[in-house]
């Protein structure tokens, strides 16, 4: 029997990100639902405000009132249950960040990758389009020449983004990198840490 493949880490990752959002989903409601209940619970405690006024009986008003009360009591209790509920699906998805941290970074790879080979090929995409700017811009150098005109004054000597593709053209002389970790301060420390311990075993030997 074939051993089933694990599946990524993102997966799981996905699915706790999905609780948290239906459980701020269902907090919302619940909250809505508090102040639905606190609307009615004003509306009718005006109503028996103005029978009092009109000096006639609220008649059963003060149970409907009794009753809304106790809607609003409900709804507290049941958006304090959504709220805890939000608190343990972010406690689960931390957890889960902490423990599986290191996987998730090594799936992002092939994404990284993609990332690099797209900005290098919109940056040379740039470039090339820049080319094709200087290379128009001689030609109609060259007609208004034949008309006796001078470019300068009469035609555009740059274009907005000329600043910019000039930086590009200098990073593409530069190795394009992803934002995945390299570790070089956590290495460094490491071997900080290891010359500390070096000195301290000399010092005893000298001692």
């Amino acid at each position: 029997m074939s051993q089933q493949p694990e599946q990524p880490a993102h997966t799981g990752l996905d699915r706790l990100s999905q609780a948290v959002a239906a459980a701020q989903t269902a907090d919302g409601e619940a909250k809505a639902a508090v102040r639905t209940a606190q609307a009615e619970v004003e509306s009718i405690r005006e109503r028996i405000r103005q029978a009092h006024e009109d000096g006639q009986d609220p008649g059963k008003l003060g149970q409907t009132l009794r009753l809304a009360k106790e809607k609003v009591e409900q709804a507290e209790l049941a958006s304090q249950g959504t709220s805890r509920r939000i608190q343990r699906a972010n406690d689960e998805r931390h957890r889960y960040l902490a423990a599986n941290a290191h996987t998730l970074l090594q799936e992002l790879q092939p994404e990284a990758d993609a990332v690099i080979a797209s900005l290098g090929k919109h940056a040379e995409a740039l470039v090339e389009a820049d080319a094709a700017w200087s290379s128009l811009q001689g030609r109609v150098g060259t007609y208004l020449g034949a008309m006796g005109h001078r470019p300068v004054g009469n035609a555009p000597d740059s274009h907005a983004l000329a600043p910019a593709i000039r930086d590009v053209k200098n990073a593409l002389r530069e190795t394009l990198v992803a934002p995945l970790p390299h570790f070089q301060q956590r290495t460094a420390s490491r071997e900080d840490e290891h010359q500390k311990r070096k000195l301290k075993e000399q010092r005893r030997t000298v001692v």
